[in-house]
């Protein structure tokens, strides 16, 4: 059996923080040989993370960074972009998230990358991407929430608009990334020349933004903040004696089983029998739901609920999926070994091949640790030129 889906496939990950770093460990999930190219000093910027340690041990890093292996280039100097040349000839893919035009200060623009390497899949990823007027602007998660729009539908009429509680766009262009990759791959099977893959932040997060977008052109709606409503009722989040417990009976049949459950005359009425009707009146609904929760526990009205074939489901914490069943079932914490932490919990995979299963086959975290692995055993460089380019702080 291949140990993973892209065994063979040699990624150089030149990625800082999240969005490229997220990308690379994907490809190096599914068997690809991850390098990581990190800076001689200080290495990839979430190394340097406080808030996240134990026993003084950096614990962001190892988030978005397992089976890779880390290699440090001084790219400032012209042996250090030697070093990195020597890499790209002999990778298949190369992910970096710069700010546009730094690849090319580095003579390392794409129109050089496929002299070297003509198979070569570059993918770039930057707030704005390679083209536009707001191209060089500098761009973080939150701001591009902000500018998007998508924002702007977290929250509600009270709050104002809302980021999300984790960097998701830096994720969700990771992945856009990593399957733009495979699709460059399975091209280059076919023709055998590899292309660059320009991703920006700001386009991931326009195609999060669905019906909004015809719904204004067509219409001239903007839509406003659902809070934790949808756009049919009632689908909510309550609160109950203990926790709280999202609800969604808002399709005809579902709000029929909540009405035969509930046994209250008012949500029988026919005025509410239909979606428009029950859109008309949704704190009214609501509220009825609230009053029935008000003597139980989530977990309470979870299970009458689910009896009743209602879906629904507990609003859990952080704490809370280290003994859901279904966690462990699916390995969705897993551990690594984390040197001076001993085991650390971390998302799992969620890619479930059945033939090529992803897995863990890298865990040392620390900074080059695989420099002279690779500069001598896959570039060809002696021990001697080894030992000099490290006494120079090049690598």
């Amino acid at each position: 059996m291949r140990k993973g889906a892209l065994e063979g496939i040699r990624v150089l990950d030149l990625g800082r923080v999240v969005a490229a770093p997220i990308c690379g460990q994907i490809l190096g999930d599914l068997g690809a040989d991850v390098i990581k190219v990190e800076r001689v000093k200080g290495g990839d910027d979430v190394r340097g993370v406080a808030p996240f340690t134990k026993d003084g041990i950096n614990l962001y890093y190892p988030t978005f960074n397992r089976n890779k292996r880390s290699i440090t280039i001084d790219f400032r100097n012209p042996k250090g972009i030697e070093v990195l040349r020597r890499l790209i000839a002999n990778a298949d893919v190369l992910v970096e998230n710069f700010r546009p035009g730094t690849m090319e200060n580095m003579g390392l623009g794409y129109e050089e990358v496929r002299k070297i390497n003509p198979r070569m899949i570059m993918a770039s990823i930057s707030g704005f991407g390679e083209t536009g007027p707001y191209r060089d602007r500098a761009a973080f998660d939150w701001i591009v929430q902000a500018m998007s729009g998508f924002m702007s539908l977290s929250g509600d009429e009270a709050t104002g608009p809302v980021r999300t509680g984790q960097p998701i766009t830096d994720h969700m262009t990771g992945i856009y990334a990593a399957v733009g990759i495979l699709a460059a791959l399975h091209n280059r099977s076919v023709t055998g020349l590899g292309q660059h893959i320009d991703m920006a932040l700001f386009d991931t997060l326009i195609t999060t933004l669905g019906s909004t977008i015809p719904d204004y052109g067509c219409n001239g709606v903007v839509q406003k903040p659902w809070g934790n409503r949808d756009m049919v009722t009632p689908v909510n989040l309550y609160k109950t004696q203990q926790g709280e417990i999202y609800i969604h009976a808002g399709s005809d049949p579902l709000y029929q089983r909540l009405v035969n459950l509930l046994q209250n005359p008012v949500l029988s009425e026919e005025r509410f029998r239909t979606i428009p009707g029950r859109n008309a009146e949704p704190d009214l609904i609501d509220g009825i739901i609230t009053q029935w929760l008000s003597d139980k526990t989530a977990k309470e009205a979870e299970a009458i609920l689910l009896e009743a074939g209602i879906p629904c489901g507990v609003a859990a914490r952080i704490n809370d999926l280290f003994d859901n069943p279904q966690v462990k079932a699916r390995d969705m914490i897993i551990q690594l070994d984390v040197e001076g932490a001993g085991k650390v919990p971390y998302p799992g995979m969620p890619i479930k091949l059945s033939d090529t299963p992803c897995s863990v086959h890298y865990e040392n975290f620390q900074l080059g640790a695989a420099t002279e692995d690779i500069m001598t055993n896959l570039l060809g460089y002696t021990q001697d030129e080894f030992h000099a380019l490290r006494a120079a702080h090049i690598v």
